[in-house]
C-alpha cells in the first residue's frame, strides 16, 4: 500500500508541474513561435525562440519548428528545417572546402566563425534555409542526380547521415 501511495504522490507532483511558471513560459514561447511561423515565417519564428527559452538552444527548437512547419501547410516562406550541431559541422566542412577551392577562405577560419557549434542568429538560420538548403535542393534536383521535387529536408537528412570529404 505504501508503494501505491508514493506513486500517487509522484503523479500529483507531475500533474501540478503544469502550474509551474517556467512551464507556462515555455508553453507560451512555443505557442508564440507556432503562430509566428504561420503568420511570418521560419526566420521570425526562430527569432522568437532564439535565446528566449533558458537552457534550450537551436538544436531543440529547430526540431520543434520543423515538426510545427509540417503541420502548417499555409506557413509563410520556406518550411523550417533542423539546424543542430551535427548539421552545423557539415556546413562548416562544406564551407571550408569551398573556401579552400576558391581561395576565399584558405585556412577555414571564416567557415569556422560562420558555422560555429551553436547559437546561430536568426539571420544565419535564414541563410541556412534559403541560400543553402532550399537553393541546393533545387540545384541538385536539376542535375537529374536527385529525386525531382524532393523536399529540402531530404538534403538535410543526407547531410546529417553522411560526412563531407
Amino acid at each position: 500500500m505504501g508503494e501505491r501511495k508514493a506513486r500517487h504522490t509522484a503523479w500529483q507532483r507531475a500533474d501540478h508541474s503544469a502550474e509551474d511558471p517556467g512551464r507556462r513560459g515555455l508553453d507560451a514561447a512555443l505557442a508564440l513561435a507556432v503562430s509566428t511561423l504561420d503568420e511570418h515565417g521560419s526566420r521570425q519564428a526562430y527569432a522568437v525562440l532564439h535565446q528566449g527559452i533558458p537552457e534550450l538552444g537551436p538544436s531543440f527548437f529547430t526540431k520543434f519548428l520543423y515538426f510545427a512547419g509540417v503541420t502548417l501547410p499555409s506557413a509563410q516562406g520556406p518550411r523550417p528545417l533542423v539546424l543542430d550541431r551535427v548539421l552545423s559541422l557539415r556546413m562548416r566542412s562544406l564551407a571550408a572546402a569551398v573556401g579552400r577551392e576558391t581561395g576565399h577562405d584558405p585556412d577555414g577560419s571564416v567557415a569556422a566563425w560562420v558555422w560555429a557549434d551553436w547559437n546561430w542568429s536568426s539571420h544565419r538560420y535564414e541563410v541556412y534555409l534559403l541560400s543553402f538548403m532550399h537553393a541546393a535542393a533545387r540545384q541538385i534536383a536539376s542535375t537529374g542526380a536527385w529525386p525531382p521535387g524532393a523536399a529540402p529536408d531530404l538534403l538535410e537528412c543526407a547531410l546529417f547521415n553522411t560526412g563531407w570529404e
